[in-house]
């Protein structure tokens, strides 16, 4: 699969740090785990989700009751709620799984690893293990590059243009998105800050037996950031050359469906829609109102509906089917498939680009409405809040969205984009890997910078000094030639004083 990899690699003791009990998350590494153990690597994986059988080269360690796995309810979050969850549990998270016993079991082992991966979305005192083991580390961000970890490496933020996932804000900004966007990057790398890099230092100090008293030094050794992104689902943004975006490393090559789901696909003549929530957010937790709304806006449809839906749905119209669980991204490329409803998460949305199908997206948290509003910029989809959700909103969505072919064309436009790369992000992820652990990190200035020395402020600090030191010399110049010149060009020599004087008494005498 991978032999036309460039360059000989040496098999390696890769460690991954998969420590957010988020199942969505741990899809997002587990390819390139699998594939790095494919490739003969030795791969050990801290995750909350260990594999069903065994994998050659590759061992788990279960971290799977030690914190609560991540379930939300069907409601929409504030922009706070967003960024205090993410940064005060992430913190608690991760004191508590690093302190227990099957990692610190771990720690205690004569062990050596050449390379780590982290996933250090919500807390930073995971960088404790390349700590431990003296290891280079790679960075995996589950979203869009965050500013809070581009700054890392000194990537450029741009603020003007570039979205920040978690700001609910998409497409291009106006004023007051571009307001919003800076204020929002600015309370989240405040959070950050107080609630999750102050916190990680004390529990790195603690179980890893580091001396720290900072994680600066920790963090100007990240030697690459994968970046869960690709630029035809969001804006096209400055990107250092040790961030690599690897968009759709989760997406596999299609599997055969279940039976009763094909079946119910096969024999639909007007369409399928496909509703979804995700993972994480439970059916239970929809209201009633709500899902009564739902029924009654599918019953009226003359497409039919697979619901992915957790409990029992009696009421559930004729055109419905109701399933616990469905192979998303396999659905999603049925030709019967003409519209997903989904809350925007980045691998619905980038499983519905890739498969070229329009989107209607109901937001709910996290980086959910940025994405949909990148993807409504490009004409690929459509938003519609919780709130506004009736009988009679969903089925003119609904049908706006299916009546006007400019939504299914712009997806399928989008659809080539993505598939046109030099190489899927799998193999991609892999080579750079690999890279690594032939050549080493690329080595750049800008993490050993100062931030006023990256900001060039030292430098600006001496031109204006210089510029204000030439500004006083012309000045001091100009008050020498304007005054003392001028007094001594209008004073009269000592000699012809002294003759002026001599004539006047001579002219006494006579």
């Amino acid at each position: 699969m991978f032999v036309f990899l460039a360059g000989w690699t040496k098999a390696a003791d890769v460690l991954f740090v998969a420590p957010l009990p988020a199942v969505s998350h741990y899809r997002m590494l587990e390819p390139l785990m699998l594939g790095l153990a494919e490739r003969g690597h030795r791969v050990t994986v801290l995750s909350h989700y260990p594999q069903k059988r065994p994998v050659p080269n590759l061992t788990d360690v279960s971290l799977r009751g030690i914190v609560p796995a991540y379930e939300l309810g069907f409601a929409r979050w504030n922009l706070l709620e967003d960024a205090w969850d993410t940064f005060t549990h992430g913190a608690e998270h991760c004191s508590e799984i690093v302190s227990s016993e099957v990692v610190q079991r771990l720690l205690r082992e004569d062990r050596r690893f050449d390379l780590v991966f982290l996933e250090i979305m919500d807390s930073d005192c995971y960088l404790g293990f390349p700590k431990r083991y003296s290891a280079p580390y790679v960075l995996f961000s589950s979203s869009a590059l965050p500013a809070w970890i581009g700054d890392w490496i000194r990537n450029p933020t741009e603020s003007a243009y570039v979205p920040e996932p978690f700001c609910r804000v998409g497409g291009r900004l106006d004023f007051l998105s571009r307001m919003r966007n800076v204020l929002c990057q600015g309370l989240y790398r405040f959070l950050n800050y107080l609630y999750n890099t102050r916190v990680a230092v004390d529990v790195v100090r603690e179980h890893f037996h580091s001396d720290s008293d900072t994680l600066v030094d920790l963090k100007k050794n990240v030697s690459m950031i994968f970046v869960n992104s690709f630029h035809a689902f969001g804006p096209v943004r400055p990107m250092l050359p040790n961030v690599i975006e690897i968009g759709g490393i989760h997406i596999r090559d299609p599997e055969p469906i279940p039976e009763d789901i094909e079946k119910f696909l096969n024999e639909s003549t007007e369409g399928v829609i496909v509703f979804s929530m995700g993972s994480m957010v439970k059916a239970h937790t929809l209201a009633p109102q709500k899902r009564d709304a739902f029924v009654k806006a599918f019953a009226g449809l003359r497409q039919r509906v697979l619901w992915k839906w957790e409990s029992d749905l009696p009421d559930a119209p004729p055109n419905v089917m109701v399933v616990p669980w469905l192979p998303q991204s396999d659905v999603l490329g049925h030709p019967n498939v003409k519209l997903f409803l989904a809350h925007g998460g980045i691998h619905g949305v980038m499983e519905a680009v890739h498969h070229g199908v329009p989107l209607l997206g109901i937001p709910l948290y996290a980086d959910q409405k940025g994405n949909l509003l990148n993807l409504e910029a490009a004409g690929a989809a459509r938003l519609l809040e919780l709130d506004e959700i009736t009988p009679d909103s969903l089925s003119t969505a609904i049908g706006d969205m299916l009546d006007n072919g400019g939504y299914t064309e712009n997806a399928k436009r989008l659809s080539r984009i993505m598939r046109d790369r030099p190489m899927p992000p799998l193999e991609q992820a892999i080579f750079w890997t690999e890279y690594i652990l032939r050549n080493g990190a690329p080595a750049s200035a800008a993490p050993l910078l100062r931030w006023y020395q990256h900001l060039l402020l030292d430098v600006f600090a001496a031109c204006g000094l210089f510029c204000i030191s030439i500004y006083f010399l012309f000045r001091y110049i100009k008050f020498f030639k304007d005054n003392v010149m001028k007094i001594s060009f209008f004073r009269p020599p000592p000699s012809a004083v002294d003759d002026s004087k001599q004539g006047c008494n001579d002219s006494k005498r006579k």
